[in-house]
């Protein structure tokens, strides 16, 4: 099976479709990024209050923050961070007031105003893309490189 594997890794349409996945990421982000950053352009801001930590059905180890913030009518607005956290690193406790960026018009689409709640998705994207596209292109290179080699 190892066999397999490795002669699959040393194959040109491997690096071809390393380098299409690579490049998909990095487009996918160039969009999340630009959705953030139309977010940020028009969002509001205000303070909420951490009022639970709860553990999401797909995540055993995490801990989202559901948090509780007014929006600009004085309503109430309760809503779950996407961004959860390990218990060992316990960011959030219960009570503690966070910065929380929302629509006006869409206040439930609310997040916290933390660097890895509004950009870890794009980051993320930017890591596994870059690594995908310059090792493909490393391979490619040492690829087409030995097939030149070994015609002359």
């Amino acid at each position: 099976m190892i066999r397999i594997v490795e002669r699959m890794n040393e194959s040109m349409k491997v690096g071809y479709l390393y380098l299409t996945l690579g490049l998909g990421c990095i487009v996918i982000c160039i969009f999340v990024s630009f959705s953030t950053f139309s977010f940020l352009e028009n969002a509001s801001s205000a303070n909420g209050k951490v009022v639970e930590l709860i553990k999401k059905h797909s995540s055993k180890s995490s801990l989202y923050p559901k948090i509780e913030f007014k929006d600009l009518n004085g309503n109430s607005i309760v809503f779950t961070s996407n961004f959860g956290i390990s218990p060992s690193i316990n960011t959030y406790q219960k009570g503690d007031v966070v910065k929380v960026l929302y629509q006006s018009d869409l206040p439930d689409s609310a997040k916290v105003n933390s660097f890895f709640s509004l950009w870890g998705i794009s980051l993320l994207l930017f890591i596994v893309g870059s690594v995908f596209t310059f090792s493909s292109i490393r391979k490619i290179v040492k690829f087409n490189a030995s097939t030149v080699g070994s015609v002359t």
